[in-house]
C-alpha cells in the first residue's frame, strides 16, 4: 500500500506541474520569437486551452479525493472518467498539434524555451508509465479497482498511439512544404507521359521519405531523396545551387 500511495501521490505532483508547464507554453507561443514556429496555426492556443481544461480539473479532483488524508482509495473510476474525456474530446489531436509545436520550439530556440517545456509532449507517455506501476501495486485492492486502472492503461496507449500518428503527419507536411519552396521551378519530369512538377506535390499525402543511393554504374552512385505518396514514387537530387530537381532514371 505504502507503494501505491506514492504512485498516486507522484500522478498528483506531475499533473500539477503539468498544467503549470500548459499554462507557461500558452504564454512562450504568445511572444514574438515563436510566431515563426506557429506561421498561420493560431488555432493552437485553443488546443492548449482545452487540454489545460481537462488536467485542471482532474487535478482538482484527485486533491479533492486526497483531502487532508495521507491516503487515497478507489481512485480507478476518476483516472477512467479522465481517460474517457481524453477520448471523448479527440484530446490526441489537442495533444498531437500542441506537442508537434512544444518539440519545434526546443529545437529551433533552445536557449529562450524553458526546460519544462519539453514535459509537454511527454504526459501522456509518464502517465502510462505511472499506471502500469499502479496496476503492479493494486494486487490489495479490489477486482473492479484493478479492472478500472488496466482499462484505463490500455486507453492511455490507444491515445498515444493516436497523438505519434498526427505528429508524424504533422512532421511529413512541414518536410514536404520545405522540401516544395526548395524545388527548381523549371524542373519537372514525366509519368506515363504526363509532366509532373512541384505544384502536383502540393495536395498530396506524404507516407514516408529516405535518403537512398541509386548505383548507376559501379563507379557512378547517386544520393537522391525518395519521397513515397499513396499514389506516385518521386525522387529528388540536390542540385550545385543547394535547390532541388526532380530526378529521372
Amino acid at each position: 500500500q505504502k507503494i501505491r500511495q506514492g504512485d498516486l501521490y507522484e500522478i498528483i505532483q506531475t499533473e500539477r506541474n503539468h498544467c503549470t508547464a500548459l499554462a507557461e507554453v500558452k504564454k512562450l507561443f504568445g511572444g514574438k520569437s515563436y510566431r515563426a514556429i506557429l506561421g498561420d496555426e493560431v488555432g493552437v492556443f485553443e488546443h492548449i486551452d482545452k487540454i489545460f481544461s481537462v488536467h485542471y480539473s482532474f487535478h482538482g479532483s484527485l486533491r479533492k479525493m486526497q483531502g487532508d488524508g495521507v491516503y487515497i482509495e478507489h481512485v480507478g473510476s476518476l483516472i477512467h472518467h479522465f481517460l474517457t474525456c481524453v477520448k471523448q474530446l479527440d484530446l490526441d489531436k489537442s495533444y498531437g498539434l500542441v506537442s508537434y509545436y512544444c518539440t519545434r520550439a526546443v529545437k529551433e530556440l533552445p536557449s529562450r524555451t524553458p526546460v519544462q517545456i519539453t514535459g509537454v509532449p511527454l504526459r501522456l507517455t509518464k502517465f502510462q508509465i505511472q499506471l502500469d506501476s499502479l496496476l503492479k501495486h493494486s494486487k490489495d485492492e479490489s477486482e473492479r479497482e484493478k479492472q478500472l486502472v488496466a482499462k484505463s492503461l490500455a486507453m492511455v496507449k490507444e491515445v498515444l498511439c493516436s497523438i505519434n500518428e498526427i505528429i508524424d503527419c504533422k512532421e511529413k507536411e512541414a518536410l514536404l512544404k520545405t522540401l516544395h519552396r526548395k524545388i527548381d521551378s523549371k524542373s519537372c519530369l514525366f509519368l506515363k507521359g504526363v509532366k509532373f512538377t512541384k505544384h502536383d506535390l502540393k495536395n498530396r499525402k506524404l507516407i514516408h521519405h529516405a535518403q537512398v543511393k541509386i548505383n548507376i554504374t559501379q563507379q557512378k552512385v547517386h544520393s537522391v531523396v525518395l519521397l513515397l505518396f499513396d499514389d506516385v514514387l518521386v525522387f529528388l537530387q540536390r542540385t550545385s545551387s543547394s535547390k532541388y530537381q526532380f530526378y529521372q532514371t
